[in-house]
C-alpha cells in the first residue's frame, strides 16, 4: 500500500496561497459592489428622474388673418445609437428647423442616459430653442428603459399636451415607451390643430404575424384615446396624425379603414414607398438601406419597399395636399457619405386655413 508524503514545505505553500486568495476576496465583493451601485444609480436616474423636455417658448407666433397655409411634416429621424453618421445627419436635420410650421417626429431617441443619441437630440433642442420654437420630447411610462422617440417642434402656442404608453408591446420594442404625444396648438386666432405622432412595434422578420397583431391592437388603443380626447374638440377643428405604423402592405388596408371608420382621411399617395426593409435569406432584418447609400443588394436577399409611415386628417371643408419626400441634405452643406438624412422618407403636407 502506497501512501502520500507531505512535507512542511508544501503545507506552508498551501497555506500562503489560502491567505492570499481570503485577501482578494474582499477586494473582489467591494469591486462587485460597487459596480452593482453604480448601475442601480445609473439606472435609476435613466428610469425614473430624467424627465421629459418641454420647452415652451414666451411668444409663439400665429399667422395674421387671411387665408393660408400651414406646413406640416412627419418623419422617423433614424436618430438611435449604432446608426450610421448620427452627429452628422443631426446637424443637418436640426438645420430644416424652420422650414415648416409644425415637426412631427418619431426616432429622435433621447434615452439612455450618455448614449451616443442622448447628446445628439441636444443639438435638435437647442436649434429649436435659438429659432423661437417650442418643442415636446423624451416622454416615457413608467420605468421603460427607452424613452417613446416622439417630438413635436412648432412655433405655433401649444395650448396642451399629453402622453400615453401602448399596453400591448412584443420583443425587444417592450423597452422603450412606445405610445402617441399629443398637442393641441393654436394655428390662427380662430383655429387650433390637434396634433397626434406616434410609433407602433416595428416586426424583424420576414415572417412575423404576431407584431402584426401587437400594431392592431395599438392603432387600436391610440384611437380610443383620440376619441376620448374629443369632447375637448369642436367639430370645426382640425386633427393631424402622423406615425412610423410599421404595418406591412397586407396590413394597410386595415389600418386605412379603422381611421376612415374614425372620420379621418387618409394621405394621397396610400401606395407609395416610404422605407425600404431588406431580409436574408433566413427571414431575419438587415441593416442595407437604398436611400441613403448606393448599395449591391445580395440576390438571397429580399427587399420590400414599405409603406409604414402614414398621415391621417380630419378637416371638414378642405382637402389637404400631402406627398412623400427623400430628405437629403441641404445644397451647399458640402459632401456626405450619405444621400438621404435618413432610412424613412417624410409624409408633408398642407393645411388650408382661412382666417
Amino acid at each position: 500500500m502506497q501512501g502520500r508524503f507531505v512535507t512542511l514545505e508544501s503545507v506552508e505553500d498551501d497555506s500562503d496561497a489560502e491567505i492570499e486568495q481570503k485577501r482578494r476576496l474582499p477586494k473582489l465583493t467591494i469591486c462587485l459592489l460597487a459596480t452593482l451601485f453604480l448601475f442601480a444609480t445609473w439606472l435609476l436616474v435613466n428610469c425614473i428622474l430624467d424627465p421629459p423636455h418641454i420647452s415652451i417658448q414666451d411668444k409663439s407666433r400665429v399667422h395674421a388673418c387671411g387665408p393660408h397655409n400651414v406646413t406640416v411634416i412627419g418623419w422617423n429621424l433614424f436618430l438611435m445609437y449604432g446608426k450610421p453618421s448620427l452627429h452628422e445627419r443631426t446637424q443637418l436635420i436640426a438645420d430644416k428647423i424652420g422650414q415648416y410650421d409644425i415637426m412631427l417626429f418619431t426616432e429622435a431617441w433621447n434615452l439612455p442616459l450618455f448614449s451616443p443619441h442622448w447628446w445628439t437630440v441636444r443639438i435638435l433642442k437647442k436649434t429649436a430653442d435659438e429659432r423661437g420654437f417650442n418643442m415636446l420630447s423624451n416622454f416615457r411610462g413608467g420605468a421603460r428603459f427607452q424613452d417613446s422617440g416622439l417630438t413635436i417642434i412648432t412655433h405655433y402656442e401649444i395650448m396642451k399636451h399629453d402622453f400615453i404608453v401602448f399596453t400591448h408591446s412584443h420583443g425587444i420594442d417592450s423597452l422603450a415607451s412606445k405610445g402617441a404625444l399629443y398637442a393641441k396648438l393654436k394655428i390662427s386666432e380662430n383655429h387650433v390643430l390637434h396634433c397626434f405622432v406616434t410609433h407602433l412595434n416595428a416586426k424583424y422578420r420576414l415572417k412575423d404575424t404576431v407584431t402584426g397583431e401587437v400594431r392592431k391592437k395599438q392603432y387600436g388603443q391610440l384611437l380610443d384615446w383620440i376619441q376620448s380626447l374629443s369632447s375637448d374638440f369642436n367639430p370645426e377643428d382640425r386633427v393631424v396624425v402622423f406615425g412610423d405604423f410599421n404595418v406591412n402592405r397586407n396590413e394597410q388596408q386595415e389600418l386605412i379603414d379603422s381611421f376612415t371608420a374614425n372620420n379621418f382621411k387618409t394621405m394621397d399617395d396610400v401606395n407609395g414607398t416610404t422605407a425600404f426593409s431588406v431580409y436574408n435569406r433566413h427571414g431575419k432584418g438587415i441593416d442595407l438601406i437604398p436611400d441613403m447609400y448606393d448599395i449591391d443588394i445580395p440576390e438571397e436577399d429580399t427587399v420590400e419597399a414599405d409603406h409604414l409611415d402614414w398621415m391621417f386628417y380630419r378637416d371638414r371643408e378642405h382637402h389637404w395636399k400631402t406627398s412623400i419626400e427623400i430628405m437629403s441634405p441641404s445644397a451647399g452643406s458640402g459632401p456626405h457619405k450619405f444621400k438621404a438624412l435618413s432610412d424613412h422618407r417624410a409624409v408633408t403636407a398642407e393645411i388650408p386655413v382661412p382666417c
